[in-house]
C-alpha cells in the first residue's frame, strides 16, 4: 500500500510540475502567434482557402476583404521573411487541423538555399501556437539542417530545434515586460493578415536578361513537395508571384514558377505580366511590401479568379460560419479608427482605394491636381484621367469602381450638401459606409513649386 502512495504522490507531483511549466510557458511566451492563429484554432468548420508565402503575402492578400465582397472562407498563414521550406512546413502544421479546397502558394524566394528566415525568432510567430506533434517535431529538425547562420535572436536565443518545440528557455526572462495582454492576449481579426499602411513612390522596370540563368534550389525542391503534398490529398493548387520592385532573377523566379505549375498541371497568376498594382502608389516601402491599396487591389484580382476557376463557395449566410459576420463588423470598426486617426492627406487617400465606402471630395485649391502622389491616387480611385482644374467636387463609388465630377449632388446625398461644402480648407473628404458618413477630414496644404508637389501643412478632423 505504502508504495502505491510513494507512486501516486510521485505522479500528482509530475502532474502538478508540467502543468505548472505549462502554464508559465503560455504567459511567458510572446503572443504574436497566438495573435497570428487563434481564429485559425477556434473556428470548427474547415477553410476553404489557406494562403502561404512570406510577408508579400502576408501584407498582400486580406481574407476579411473576400469575405466581405464573396463569402470566401480563407485563412493568411504567411509570415514575414519565411522561404519556402519553412512555410512548406507551416502547410503542413496547418494540414493537421483544416483541410481546405485550395491551397494559394505565392513563390518569392524561390532563389533562396536556406530553410529557415535571417531572423529566427520569426518562426515563433508561426510555430509557437501549434502544439507539440510529430509534424512539429519533423519541422524543427528539417528547418535546423540548414548552413544558414543569420541573426541572433535579440533576447539571446540561438537557433536551436529545442526553442521551437518548448518555448520557456527562450522566454522565461520576461516577467518584467509581461503586460496585460499577456493575461488577456487580443486576436488578430483580420484572419493572418497585417496591413501596412505606408506610402512609397517606386518603379519597376521589366528585364528578362536573366531568364535562361535559373538554377534548382532547396526552395524549389519544397515547393514541389508542397505541390505534392496538396494534389495527394485532394487539394486545388492556386501559384502566385505577388508584385514587388523585382530585379532581373527575381522576374526570372517568377517565369520558371508557371513552368513549375505547368510540370504539375496547376494555375498560377504571375503578378509582374498584369497591370493590377501601380508602383506609385500602391506599395508601403522600397523592399516591395504591398501597402493597403496595393493589397486590396491583390486580393481583389485573386479573388475573381478565385471565384471564377476553382469552384470555391460563398458562405455568407451559412450557420458554420456566423463568426465570420461578427468578426467581420470588427474589422471594418478597426479599419473607420485607423481612417479617422489618419492626419496624411495621401495616406487618407490610400486608405479609401477599394475599400466600401462612398467618397465626397470638395477640392478649393486645384492645384491639387498637379501633385503626382495625388494624381496617381485618385485614379486609383477611380478617375481614369487627373480631374480637370474646373473640377471641385468629386464623388466616388465603393471605393474606386466608379467616379465622376458633380455639377449637384444626387438626391440621396443632399443630407450631406451643407458638411460637404462647409469649411475654408483646400481640401475636404467626406466618407460615407451604407449611407452613412463615418468620417470628415479637412486637409490643408501648399503647393511648392520648386519641388513640384503638395506640402502638407495641417490636417483636422470634423463631425
Amino acid at each position: 500500500m505504502q508504495t502505491w502512495k510513494r507512486i501516486l504522490s510521485c505522479l500528482a507531483a509530475l502532474c502538478l510540475t508540467l502543468a505548472l511549466l505549462g502554464g508559465l510557458t503560455w504567459l511567458t511566451q510572446k503572443k504574436d502567434s497566438y495573435a497570428k492563429h487563434a481564429e485559425f484554432f477556434e473556428q470548427k468548420a474547415d477553410y476553404d482557402v489557406f494562403f502561404i508565402g512570406s510577408s508579400r503575402m502576408m501584407n498582400g492578400v486580406f481574407p476579411m476583404e473576400l469575405w466581405e465582397k464573396r463569402g470566401i472562407v480563407s485563412y493568411n498563414l504567411a509570415q514575414a521573411g519565411h522561404p519556402t521550406p519553412a512555410y512548406y512546413w507551416i502547410m503542413r502544421l496547418a494540414l493537421d487541423y483544416k483541410q481546405p479546397k485550395l491551397m494559394v502558394i505565392d513563390c518569392y524566394g524561390m532563389q533562396m538555399d536556406v530553410k529557415t528566415t535571417a531572423v529566427f525568432g520569426l518562426m515563433h510567430i508561426s510555430m509557437d501556437s501549434f502544439p507539440l506533434s510529430l509534424n512539429k517535431i519533423r519541422a524543427a529538425y528539417d528547418m535546423l539542417d540548414d548552413p544558414y547562420i543569420g541573426e541572433e535572436y535579440n533576447e539571446g536565443e540561438r537557433r536551436s530545434a529545442v526553442n521551437l518545440l518548448w518555448t520557456f528557455p527562450v522566454f522565461h526572462s520576461r516577467w518584467s515586460q509581461l503586460t496585460e495582454e499577456d493575461f488577456r492576449p487580443k486576436k488578430n481579426m483580420t484572419r493572418g493578415a497585417i496591413a501596412n499602411n505606408e506610402l512609397f513612390w517606386g518603379e519597376f522596370v521589366p528585364d528578362d536578361s536573366e531568364m535562361g540563368k535559373v538554377t534548382e534550389t532547396v526552395s524549389m525542391d519544397y515547393l514541389r513537395r508542397a505541390i505534392e503534398e496538396c494534389q495527394s490529398r485532394g487539394i486545388e493548387v492556386l501559384l502566385t508571384y505577388i508584385p514587388l520592385f523585382a530585379d532581373a532573377k527575381q522576374q526570372a523566379m517568377a517565369d520558371y514558377a508557371g513552368k513549375i505549375a505547368a510540370e504539375y498541371g496547376v494555375d498560377d497568376i504571375n503578378f509582374f505580366d498584369l497591370n493590377v498594382a501601380n508602383y506609385h502608389v500602391d506599395f508601403a516601402d522600397s523592399a516591395g511590401h504591398l501597402n493597403t491599396a496595393g493589397a486590396r487591389k491583390i486580393t481583389d484580382y485573386i479573388g475573381d479568379y478565385i471565384t471564377e476557376h476553382c469552384g470555391i463557395p460563398d458562405r455568407r449566410g451559412e450557420a458554420a460560419y456566423a463568426d465570420w459576420e461578427r468578426d467581420h463588423a470588427v474589422y471594418v470598426q478597426q479599419k473607420d479608427e485607423t481612417l479617422r486617426a489618419c492626419g496624411d492627406l495621401r495616406q487618407y487617400l490610400m486608405l479609401l482605394t477599394r475599400d466600401s465606402v462612398d467618397i465626397l471630395l470638395r477640392v478649393s485649391d486645384p492645384s491639387l491636381y498637379r501633385d503626382p502622389t495625388v494624381s496617381e491616387l485618385l485614379k486609383g480611385l477611380g478617375f481614369e484621367e487627373t480631374p480637370d482644374r474646373d473640377a471641385k467636387r468629386l464623388l466616388i463609388r465603393s471605393g474606386g469602381e466608379s467616379a465622376e465630377v458633380l455639377t449637384s449632388l444626387p438626391d440621396e446625398l443632399d443630407a450631406f450638401a451643407d458638411t460637404l461644402e462647409a469649411g475654408g480648407t483646400a481640401l475636404r473628404v467626406l466618407t460615407l459606409r451604407d449611407g452613412e458618413l463615418i468620417d470628415c477630414a479637412d486637409f490643408a496644404y501648399l503647393f511648392d513649386e520648386t519641388r513640384g508637389e503638395l506640402v502638407q501643412t495641417g490636417a483636422a478632423h470634423g463631425e
